[in-house]
């Protein structure tokens, strides 16, 4: 496992066979390179342009609705350290969004990153103060993966999408689905990764789901993205500190049905240890 800086980009390497790769501007929250490799063949080209997020609160401020917006662009965070051992790299660091004056850096917490052989999770721990829960009225909020065009042609799948749904083919530049997505997988030819956002417990009791989002848009260079939506948010009930996490894993193949059960098998059920005082 090798971790090195190149061009303002960190570039983790995992396994003795890489069969991932990731890249990200230092100190930023996202990611500007996916590749994808195997004992089988070399690693592949960059899969992605970056990974975007784009939110849009809207709060009550005196006597008049403000809404707010912010991108991948305005997080901030704030590196605490890296670690790099023979299983995985981890990264730790302090998060929280810039929304200008109105409001203090929102929300507040702090995000792990571990990066193993074919998989890459992250574990975030994220605050809401009830000042801001008071005020909030509407909030809007995606985080997608924008492919590179050389990627073409590839395909989205998720449980109500067995059969896949062609993303250079949609019948309309932005297609979203609102039913509760557990994960969602991309095959091209060069690498198949499967997705997974695990909400708070609480949170889905209250009736906030996942949805997902493709997107494509015509022009001088193609764009084409896929990823996650948070939806209902305002049904947040309690202010406080919540537990979520974001993971993707490198399937040695193209999907198929049934690929996610293996996949998500240590997700759906962790492993649990029960540590007792010996006598």
């Amino acid at each position: 496992m090798t971790s090195t800086h190149a061009g303002g980009a960190t570039l983790t390497k995992l396994g003795r066979e890489t069969f991932a790769s990731l890249a990200n501007p230092n100190y930023r929250n996202y990611f500007t390179g996916i590749r994808i490799g195997g004992d089988d063949r070399p690693m592949g080209p960059n899969l992605i342009r970056q990974t975007r997020m784009h939110g849009s609160p809207t709060f009550s401020l005196l006597l008049a609705n403000v809404t707010l917006d912010f991108t991948e662009q305005n997080s901030i965070i704030d590196v605490d350290g890296v670690r790099v051992g023979p299983v995985r790299a981890v990264r730790r660091a302090r998060l929280s969004i810039d929304l200008g004056s109105l409001f203090p850096d929102l929300p507040g917490g702090k995000a792990y990153t571990y990066h193993y052989r074919t998989m890459y999770l992250t574990p975030s721990r994220i605050g809401f103060s009830w000042a801001i829960l008071k005020a909030l009225r509407d909030f809007r909020f995606e985080n997608l993966v924008d492919f590179a065009p050389a990627t073409m042609p590839l395909t989205y799948y998720d449980a109500a999408h067995p059969e896949g749904v062609a993303l250079d083919h949609l019948p309309s530049p932005e297609v979203k689905y609102d039913a509760d997505c557990d994960w969602w997988a991309h095959t091209s030819a060069t690498g198949t990764m499967l997705n997974t956002l695990v909400l708070p417990p609480r949170w889905r009791e209250w009736g906030i789901t996942r949805g997902t989002m493709l997107r494509a848009s015509s022009g001088e260079i193609p764009s084409y993205a896929a990823g996650y939506t948070l939806d209902h948010m305002t049904q947040l009930r309690e202010a406080g500190t919540y537990d979520m996490l974001m993971a993707s894993v490198v399937l040695p193949r193209g999907y198929q049905r049934g690929d996610e059960n293996d996949a998500l098998a240590f997700i759906r059920a962790p492993l649990e240890v029960d540590v007792r005082r010996a006598r």
